[in-house]
């Protein structure tokens, strides 16, 4: 994957990465990098974590989303004007499998310190990126992707024989055939044995016990179904008024907006004779969330941030896209107001 070839919205903010000096990988995900679609994982050395924050939000306009019960991943989300399509950026500085991230390894430095560099983008050496691979497909996802398939049996013949601090967690684990059978059963597309062995290596995952994996699933399902809580409840979210044109082109912007935006989204319509404090209270109440108000009415009430007037004679597409970044520009300013200005990091 060449730098040049990256997505100019992803492109950016890992330009400045190498700039400021944070250590860091892509750890899986690089077909993303092309077409900045779907989640890009980043691994991320802990230290560095609060210049990474620093950097993309000033090299991608990336902002900081409420990530409870994600373990040691942090979630940054852009909004690429161009193509109209939302950046997500997965960061971690851990590296752990499962649903809830409740088997830890303390492999993160240790793979860091082996990356490479393919064609300018920072990537695990190639044992490593096998290993990451197949126990995201095994023990996160439970299936294994054509896509994936292919890859992993190409980099089978890298990781036969290699050493690789994930090698090392799967041999502790003591599954029968230790690291060599996972080789040889990638090599072979053996996917249904190897997705079965998935039990084996939870029983014998080192560092854990079943009464710790319990506890650490139990909490992360708890702090995801509380998670957009804080967030609701301490940060009003953006109000958005679509005044004019028709009701289906409103109503295909709210599906998009419904569809695409990355926080709770709740519409509002309101008719004539029904503005007044029920519906301004609901806009204020409404924390955390993007409230899309359908009526002219309320279009001058303070209550509302962002106002658009739709013309009919424009393109849809093009609507939704001039709509998302009208409103996503105040919002990602106010989830950023906490990054120091230029000039400010030390």
């Amino acid at each position: 994957m060449n730098l040049a070839a990256v997505h100019a919205a992803v492109a950016a903010p890992l330009d400045a990465l190498d700039e400021a000096g944070v250590r860091w990988c892509v750890i899986h995900g690089e077909p993303a990098l092309s077409r900045a679609a779907g989640d890009i994982h980043l691994l991320v050395h802990r230290n560095d974590l609060p210049v990474l924050r620093i950097c993309v939000a000033r090299a991608g306009g990336f902002a900081p989303l409420p990530a409870w019960g994600r373990g040691s991943h942090r979630f940054f989300i852009g909004f690429d004007v161009g193509d109209g399509l939302w950046v997500k950026l997965d960061v971690a500085t851990k590296l752990s499998f499962g649903p809830h991230q409740e088997l830890p390894t303390p492999a993160a430095n240790a793979l860091l310190a082996r990356t490479t560099r393919s064609d300018g983008v920072a990537v695990p050496a190639p044992a490593d990126s096998f290993w990451a691979l197949l126990l995201h497909r095994v023990l996160d996802r439970g299936s294994v992707r054509a896509q994936d398939a292919d890859r992993l049996a190409d980099l089978a013949a890298a990781a036969e024989g290699a050493a690789s601090p994930l090698a090392d967690v799967v041999a502790a684990t003591g599954v029968a055939g230790g690291p060599e059978w996972f080789v040889a059963a990638a090599r072979d597309r053996r996917w249904g044995e190897m997705l079965r062995s998935a039990v084996r290596l939870r029983a014998g995952w080192p560092g854990t016990g079943p009464v710790r994996r319990a506890a650490r699933m139990l909490t992360s399902r708890v702090l995801r179904r509380a998670g957009g809580w804080p967030l609701h409840a301490l940060t009003r979210g953006p109000s958005l008024a679509l005044v004019g044109g028709d009701a289906t082109v409103r109503s295909a912007i709210v599906e998009w907006l419904e569809s695409s935006w990355p926080a709770p989204v709740r519409t509002v319509h309101v008719t004539r004779g029904a503005v007044g404090r029920p519906a301004l209270a609901l806009v204020d109440q409404l924390r955390g969330r993007l409230v899309v108000i359908e009526g002219a009415e309320l279009a001058a009430r303070p209550a509302v941030d962002e106002v658009v007037q739709l013309d009919p004679g424009r393109d849809v597409t093009a609507l939704e896209r001039a709509v998302t970044e009208v409103v996503w520009r105040p919002w990602a300013r106010r989830l950023m107001r906490k990054i120091p200005a230029e000039g400010e990091m030390s």
